[in-house]
């Protein structure tokens, strides 16, 4: 008897701390949570079947309002629910390191398959197996499987339209999952299934299997798993039946052996996995990015494993969790998505308007670019999948202790231990009225342009947050949309009498399932594809006429742009030719010109020029579209002048892509850092040349000044050949600087706009833009050089080195450099494969070195110049600047050092201001290289639609000296680019090196020389006005290149603070 009651309190006290204790968990945290059930804690809900997945997360998440997080259980298990959109990026971005795993359901003895899928895998195991796969998924390579899902999608809505039924009544979940299906199957598993016509194929039904999990038993074992995973271990217990599992694993196994023998090439998802195995992980930026509701990939510190040791069996297992990702949860998405259309006809109505507009532009066909470009699309997929994401919660486990600091009063540290859960509940996100209005009302048009930017980061997540988010979303938002493309070219989709409305969720399913199903009609449309036969033939009859007969200095008009009033010819470059304005004058004269607009006309002469006022349109042409915008306009033939065509800044297309793929890695923040010392020098002798000056105020004009600074530099960096301009004024070097940036003379700009007038008639008389003695200048110079390291095995750290080594295939990079600084621009991959290193001539390198010399010399020595004025005439911030360079100066005991001159905050937001105010390039351009439509957006907008060698502007000087964009833009504030402030800058409003892909590959180049520049000389000198200094400025009309009028002259004081 006594055994017994042993026994009973031994259970009695087990049961206690195994499942009661645990119970005030949150209680004893000071976090508000449920009133959990004994045992099975708030999965009473679920369990018993009262309530859908979806509703308990719900009901939960809105237990506690105003609360940042609350505490619910999992059975026994405390999880905690982030509720408040700030710390769900704090755990998942900021500190993603303390939570990388999901929760552990099997172990990989009992289930090998499903434990080594991506999603199951934890720790390094997880973060190795995610940076291999990353390169397997992005846009390019989900791009090559678009034919195949494109081709699914176009066999399904075959079968219906095969059926001679006026209204076909289907169950969408069951018609979707077999879609999903056979996708999954053809592009995950390389084999053809259809399941329309085949039912009861094995493929479909083991998926059935999977996710069917209304019957008691699967329930049970489902329970048991989680509540006991030690006891299910022992058991040998797994989540699916072995022959599911085995399935799989032989499914894949057959088809790699038989590809591997056979020596098949299948553009499909598992071909991606076998070129990750490979080792070939190759890609390209021509593919357009999925949509709005795509995640973001980020680095995971994972270096991936060896490609070799990617076993069969890690390839069935990834193939088999994204079968069950689209076979179920994306199926659903597609299923909701498809009740909420019928329920909403006109949103249906709408979205078919679009998509039968874009197959009458495209031939009849759909491509990848094309449906991918279709905004209204991407609207409705966003808002089906923020009211019925695809999981509507996910889960992350602490890896390490971590704590939640209280942020509201009545908060106080919540400690985390290592296995402690959290829940990201992701259907209480979307459809909290917090985040969106109306939550429960179908509107894509939160999803417009206008109103996506007001989405609070981090209340849309349909595809998980931080790096442990879902790596398929591109895979699945391409298969909705061509889902969604084909059915709606094809059908109406209507409720039936059977159509349960509202839907009612059912509590029997542990994915979002209706009740019932859901059953709705598709109805065929009755009306036959467009002729386009008297379209085609009367537009090149109109095209003709407009041509010949209407004026061209009326394009814009005609195109329902608003334009200048431009004089013949000569277009509105009257204002420079004739010098009436300085050409940043004139920038800036065609950028206000039409207040509110985001684009207006403006004519290079005969060549009409589209100026872009709107950062969200220029992000949109330089970025999203680049591959329509990818040159520069040509001014000279390589014919005429190989060395000028031949520099980065000239190349057109494939040349220009190659040429910056083979170039890039020689410009990043390690490779700078290699001419630290070349610049830090020149920039020390340039100020020695001061200070040996016996003078009290040593008064100087800074343009010249600076320009021989700039010349120096370049010389010794891109030429490897020491110069000392102010010592020797009069060096060739510097001499034909000046020759080629001076266009006062009547006959240099004369030259120069005629090659913009008639390029082919310049051509034909051999016309360049400079003397061929320059040119000549330059490559002697460069092979002259090259022949001597060559020969004596010459090494110097400049980037004429640089250039060698890609010319050799040298390429390495290392990641410890800094960044130059907040206007540093990013590099982009611009799918150039790089031409073959060993066919980088001696010309490329000196076409290369010669742009750099001009870009060097002229534009950042102006920038310089104009910075100096500033700091002259705004004493305050010269002395801050003077305090943070002494106090830097003297921690690093008189020295200065790459890092610690870039971790000069104060000096970045002077060099930051300085090229908002002065843009190194008041402008710049590009060339439409496809054909091109800019959408409307306001109301007296039109579809614009650019051709081949249209040409538009960015007036960068326009968007700096802007109010919108900077209060008072005249001001010269620093701290605009304050850590507090800068975060306000509307991107794409601040581009003084351009934007997009094509922009300065030399920012970090130019950025150190500034800083370098100005550390010594403050370092040394005071700044100050003379009595020839101009206050305010006046630009120079007689300049193509910003020039103040008469110079910029300032004085140099010896200061007494070194």
């Amino acid at each position: 008897m006594m055994l017994w009651i042993i026994l009973s309190i031994t259970l009695a006290v087990l049961a206690w701390f195994r499942f009661l204790k645990p119970m005030n968990h949150f209680t004893k945290l000071g976090v508000k949570q449920s009133k959990p059930w004994p045992i099975v804690g708030d999965q009473w809900t679920h369990m018993f079947q009262k309530m859908s997945l979806l509703e308990s997360i719900e009901f939960y998440y809105n237990m506690f309002p105003g609360t940042r997080y609350s505490g619910i259980y999992q059975f026994h298990i405390p999880t905690l629910i982030i509720k408040d959109p700030e710390l769900l990026k704090q755990l998942t971005v900021r500190d993603f390191d303390h939570f990388t795993d999901h929760r552990t359901l099997v172990d990989a003895d009992v289930d090998p398959l499903w434990a080594g899928n991506l999603f199951a895998l934890t720790g390094r195991k997880w973060k190795d197996m995610r940076a291999t796969l990353s390169g397997s998924f992005t846009s390019s390579k989900i791009k090559k499987m678009f034919h195949f899902i494109n081709g699914t999608a176009e066999n399904f809505v075959a079968f219906f339209l095969n059926k001679n039924e006026k209204l076909i009544e289907v169950e969408m979940r069951d018609t979707f999952s077999r879609f999903a299906n056979d996708i999954i199957a053809t592009t995950a598993f390389g084999i053809e299934v259809d399941s329309l016509k085949s039912p009861s194929n094995p493929f479909h039904l083991m998926g059935k299997r999977i996710t069917d999990y209304a019957p008691l038993l699967k329930r049970l074992r489902f329970f048991a798993i989680l509540i006991m995973p030690k006891l299910t271990k022992f058991f040998n217990i797994g989540l699916f039946d072995k022959e599911l599992s085995s399935f799989f694993y032989k499914s894949i196994k057959e088809t790699i052996q038989v590809r591997e023998e056979k020596g098949i090439v299948r553009r499909d998802m598992l071909n991606t996995l076998l070129e990750a195995r490979k080792g070939i992980q190759h890609e390209y930026s021509d593919a357009i990015e999925t949509g709005f509701a795509t995640v973001k990939e980020s680095a995971h510190s994972g270096q991936g494993i060896d490609f070799a040791n990617l076993t069969d069996a890690d390839l069935a297992a990834q193939a088999m969790v994204f079968y069950l990702a689209g076979f179920d949860t994306i199926s659903n998405a597609m299923c909701f998505g498809s009740y909420e259309l019928a329920v909403n006809k006109e949103i249906q109505n709408k979205l078919r308007s679009e998509i039968v507009e874009t197959h009458r532009l495209n031939g009849g066909k759909v491509t990848y670019d094309s449906l991918l470009k279709m905004k209204y699309m991407d609207k409705v997929i966003s808002e089906i999948l923020r009211k019925w994401p695809p999981a509507g919660v996910v889960d992350r486990v602490a890896t390490k202790p971590y704590t939640i600091e209280p942020v509201n009063a009545d908060e106080k540290p919540v400690n985390l231990r290592i296995g402690d859960v959290f829940w990201i509940p992701i259907f209480g996100i979307h459809r909290d009225p917090k985040n969106f209005e109306n939550p429960t009302n179908f509107d894509p048009e939160r999803f417009s342009d206008a109103n996506k930017r007001n989405i609070k980061p981090y209340t849309y997540v349909p595809f998980g947050a931080g790096p442990r988010n879902c790596i398929g979303s591109r895979f699945a938002l391409l298969e909705m949309k061509s889902l969604f493309y084909n059915l709606l070219l094809n059908f109406e989709i209507e409720p039936t009498k059977t159509t349960t409305v509202p839907i009612k969720l059912s509590a029997k399913s542990f994915n979002p399932a209706p009740e019932g199903g859901i059953w709705l009609g598709l109805k065929r449309l009755t009306s036959k594809p467009f002729t386009m036969l008297w379209l085609i033939l009367l537009i090149p009859l109109a095209v003709l006429m407009w041509f010949l007969f209407l004026k061209p200095m009326n394009h814009f008009t005609r195109m329902g742009v608003k334009q200048s009033t431009p004089w013949p010819i000569v277009g509105d470059l009257w204002t420079n030719i004739f010098w009436q304005m300085s050409l940043l004058e004139s920038i800036e004269f065609s950028y206000n010109m039409f207040p509110g607009v985001r684009y207006s006309g403006f004519y290079q002469f005969s060549i009409p020029t589209l100026i872009i006022k709107d950062p969200e349109l220029l992000k949109q042409l330089t970025i999203r579209d680049f591959d329509h915008f990818t040159d520069h306009r040509a001014l000279i033939d390589a014919d005429v002048d190989p060395l000028w065509a031949g520099h980065l800044f000239a190349l057109t297309g494939r040349k220009w892509k190659d040429m910056r793929s083979t170039l890039s890695g020689s410009f990043s923040s390690s490779k700078i850092k290699n001419l630290f010392n070349l610049m830090n020098g020149a920039a020390e002798n340039f100020v020695t040349f001061f200070l040996n000056k016996n003078e009290k105020l040593i008064e100087v004009e800074m343009r010249d000044t600076f320009s021989r600074f700039a010349n120096d530099i370049i010389a010794t960096t891109a030429f490897g050949i020491e110069v000392d301009s102010l010592k020797s004024p009069n060096n060739p070097f510097h001499l034909l600087g000046k020759r080629i940036t001076d266009y006062s003379s009547l006959v240099k700009r004369l030259r120069f706009f005629a090659i913009l007038i008639m390029p082919k008639l310049t051509k034909l008389l051999n016309i360049g833009l400079f003397e061929k003695e320059l040119s000549s200048f330059f490559y002697k110079t460069v092979k002259e050089t090259i022949q001597a390291r060559e020969e004596q095995g010459i090494v110097r750290q400049d980037m004429l080195n640089v250039l060698l080594e890609a010319r050799k295939g040298i390429q390495h990079e290392y990641s410890d450099a800094i960044e130059t600084g907040f206007a540093t621009v990013k590099e982009y991959t611009h799918s150039g494969k790089g031409p073959q290193f060993a066919n980088l001539t001696d010309a490329d390198l000196a076409a290369q070195a010669m742009v750099f010399y001009l870009a060097g010399f002229d534009t950042i020595s102006n920038a310089m110049s104009f910075g100096s004025y500033e700091l002259a005439i705004n004493k305050e911030i010269q002395n801050k600047l003077r305090s943070e360079i002494v106090e830097t100066h003297k921690l690093n005991d008189g020295k200065i050092t790459y890092d610690s001159l870039l971790k000069m905050q104060y000096m970045d937001k002077v060099i930051s201001e300085i090229l908002r105010k002065w843009p190194p390039a008041g402008i710049s351009d590009r060339v439409a290289t496809k054909p091109y439509t800019i959408e409307p957006v306001n109301a007296d907008e039109k579809p614009l639609n650019l051709k081949i060698g249209d040409v538009v502007w960015i007036p960068i000087f326009g968007f700096h000296r802007d109010p919108k964009n900077f209060e008072n833009p005249t001001k010269f504030d620093p701290e605009r680019f304050s850590d507090e402030n800068k975060s306000n800058i509307k991107p794409y409003t601040y581009v003084p090196f351009g934007a997009g892909p094509r922009n300065c590959i030399g920012s970090r180049f130019a950025l150190l020389e500034m800083k370098a520049l100005f550390y010594h000389l403050l370092l040394n000198f005071e700044i100050e006005p003379t009595k020839s200094t101009r206050v305010p400025l006046k630009l120079s009309a007689k300049s193509i290149t910003p020039s103040p009028e008469g110079g910029i002259w300032l004085g140099l004081k010896r200061t007494t603070s070194t």
